[in-house]
């Protein structure tokens, strides 16, 4: 049984008349005033005779819905009326659905009210925003695969352009088959669509570790440093070598460091001013570390420039070669 009263209905008589001790009921209220509406409700609650079981809360805004799942712990009809009472007073409006006896209820309201379904995340992103024609045809796919969505959550700031969905699928769903729908969809919008189970697996993927040089900004330091020494051709035959597998990592690091030996420490500072972080670079650490990663940036180059980009980003740990001085001059790598 599911009874809907609007802020200015007050029918708690007729609806106790249904009721028992006992009783589990959803009472959900939306409204404008943010805590506010918590507050109302949980007073309601605590002045009359109930236990309350479980709590969820979603804001857009300024606008909230708060759900609470209740038992009744005797026959007091008070309660009805004084959420009524206390939804007209907040513009608000007030459900309850009184749950059956013998229904049974999840454990939790994350959990969906549905058998033989397994939980995913799925993360859409877009650089240039999340377009209506995309999300519609992305919802419409949902819809045909009978796939539920539980919860959605922006996760950049300002413009739509990346979002979180936990979905409910069906167990008997060919993932596969699924995966490459999801695939064309990607191509068709120019969308990325990462689908993964929602589970505690899925939670202990916390670090992310960029490379720092042409990733997260669109520079070598090394090549930017030679090129103020003047010796950038000769660092660049070098990193050719390298990249060629004529000589490893360690030698062509020692090689271009011994053509900037004496290059003034000055031109790291100058260097900070000219890089450019690459568009987007902002925006997707800011979401992954609203949803928990710890970030890191490594670098063949010099850990000054290195420690620059993670402040400048809001990383938290940064590797590079250490710079050591030798009066004001750029002498050597440890």
């Amino acid at each position: 049984m599911s009874t809907t009263l609007q802020s200015n209905l007050v029918t708690s008589q007729n609806i106790w008349l249904h009721l028992l001790p006992q009783q589990k009921i959803l009472v959900s209220l939306t409204g404008p005033h943010g805590t506010d509406i918590i507050g109302c409700v949980l007073d309601c609650m605590a002045k009359n005779d109930c236990e309350i079981e479980d709590f969820m809360l979603s804001r857009l805004h300024h606008n909230v819905t708060f759900g609470v799942l209740i038992t009744l712990k005797s026959d007091n009809a008070n309660l009805f009326r004084d959420l009524a009472e206390a939804a007209k007073k907040w513009d608000g409006n007030l459900t309850f659905n009184v749950h059956n006896q013998q229904d049974i209820l999840p454990k939790s309201l994350e959990d969906a009210p549905y058998k033989n379904r397994i939980k995913y995340t799925a993360t859409v992103l877009n650089q240039n925003g999340l377009t209506p024609k995309f999300l519609d045809e992305w919802t419409k796919l949902l819809l045909q695969e009978k796939i539920s969505v539980e919860k959605m959550q922006k996760l950049s700031e300002g413009k739509l352009i990346c979002a979180d969905y936990k979905l409910s699928v069906p167990s008997e769903t060919d993932l596969e088959r699924l995966r490459q729908e999801l695939f064309q969809l990607s191509i068709n919008h120019r969308t990325d669509v990462a689908l993964q189970p929602f589970n505690v697996f899925r939670k202990h993927k916390r670090l992310v570790v960029f490379d720092m040089d042409s990733t997260l900004i669109q520079q070598e330091v090394i090549d930017e440093i030679a090129r103020m020494a003047g010796v950038v051709n000769e660092v660049a035959a070098i990193t050719e070598a390298a990249m060629n597998g004529e000589i490893d990592f360690q030698e062509s690091l020692r090689r271009r460091v011994s053509l900037l030996k004496g290059t003034s420490v000055d031109v790291l500072q100058s260097i900070k001013k000219k890089l450019i972080f690459t568009e987007g670079a902002h925006l997707l650490c800011k979401a992954l570390k609203k949803v928990g990663f710890k970030l890191a940036v490594i670098s063949g180059g010099f850990i000054p420039l290195a420690n620059y980009v993670k402040n400048e980003l809001g990383l938290d740990y940064a590797f590079a070669n250490q710079v050591r001085y030798f009066k004001f001059n750029l002498f050597s790598i440890t």
